[in-house]
């Protein structure tokens, strides 16, 4: 990561790439139920505990303060049609759980596509400052 510096165990940068496992679609991310409302699915668990210990091996975390671009580069595991816009939601809910960035409306220019050269989804993220 360019020009980072480290703050009580984050990474301060412009730029940095995190990598993903691929993420289920958003229609597979919670099961409503009759009594209690909505949960998450079982499916939808075992991603995060996954995404979880793929980003702990990328410790530290970088952490962004301010609006940022998103760039999802999605590598789908076999050739089936899929709906590309399904697949950002999981991977911005884990980007906030683990305080790499504060919320999902700081996401203020999004590009998500498919790269069938990789293997579940490299997530660029840059500070709108740096690339304005």
């Amino acid at each position: 990561m360019e020009g980072a510096h480290q703050i009580g165990g984050y990474m301060m940068t412009d730029h940095a790439i995190l990598t993903f496992p691929f993420p289920p679609t958003t229609n597979n991310l919670f099961v409503n139920r009759a009594v209690g409302g909505r949960f998450r699915s079982k499916g939808y668990k075992a991603w995060i505990t996954e995404a979880d210990l793929v980003l702990a091996h990328q410790y530290p975390l970088p952490k962004f303060t301010g609006t940022v671009a998103l760039r999802l580069s999605l590598g789908p595991p076999d050739k089936r049609k899929r709906d590309l816009s399904n697949f950002v939601k999981a991977i911005e809910d884990r980007l906030v759980a683990h305080n790499v960035i504060r919320d999902d409306s700081d996401v203020w220019h999004l590009e998500v596509f498919w790269d069938w050269t990789i293997q579940g989804v490299q997530a660029e993220i840059t500070y709108m400052a740096a690339i304005a």
